[in-house]
């Protein structure tokens, strides 16, 4: 494959400035999962106008936590809830993502972070995911797919950058970023 289009889980794929699906136009997407049964993360750019406690009542969620805006990630199963976090708070059921983050998608994990919180956090609802090769297809824009499916990525970003980046400028820093890591690759 292409080096230009190989992806790995803990990098964001980055809506391309042409984008025409409303659902992705100007779509930070960090990726949670990559191999060869297909693709999966979660759009974290696109807060919603709910906070946790719209979800998550009494006990289980305190006040703290239940203040947390919630963001939309992605068009598949919008009726599941992820938290995407750092790696010093993790359930048994977390997924690793890799040296420093991780994905829960468990009923207990409000009640988790009400005792312990991780250092960042995000709460999402849906994901996004593909097929097997689909992104692969997408990122190359070749037939069944065309460019308009494409994607810009972006390698590794810190964690700094995926919980602080202000959601409002996220997208265009992360094209400025791909920009900047394509012409350092040719270097």
């Amino acid at each position: 494959m292409d080096m230009r289009y190989q992806i790995e889980a803990g990098d964001c794929l980055v809506s391309p400035p042409h984008c025409r699906d409303p659902r992705f136009k100007k779509a930070v997407v960090f990726m949670w999962e990559h191999s060869e049964s297909g693709s999966a993360g979660a759009v974290i750019n696109k807060p919603t106008n709910h906070i946790i406690s719209d979800l998550v009542v009494g006990p289980t969620c305190p006040d703290h936590i239940g203040r947390h805006t919630m963001y939309w990630g992605g068009p598949v199963h919008t009726n599941l809830v992820f938290m995407l976090h750092t790696l010093d708070w993790r359930l048994p059921r977390s997924n690793i993502i890799n040296m420093s983050m991780g994905v829960t998608s468990d009923p207990d994990m409000f009640e988790g972070v009400g005792e312990q919180q991780p250092n960042e956090w995000k709460v999402l609802f849906g994901h996004s995911s593909w097929g097997p090769n689909q992104l692969e297809g997408e990122l190359s824009g070749k037939g069944p797919w065309s460019p308009e499916h494409s994607w810009l990525i972006l390698k590794s970003p810190s964690v700094d950058w995926l919980f602080n980046t202000p959601t409002d400028v996220m997208w265009d820093q992360a094209v400025l970023q791909c920009s900047q890591q394509t012409i350092e690759s040719w270097l």
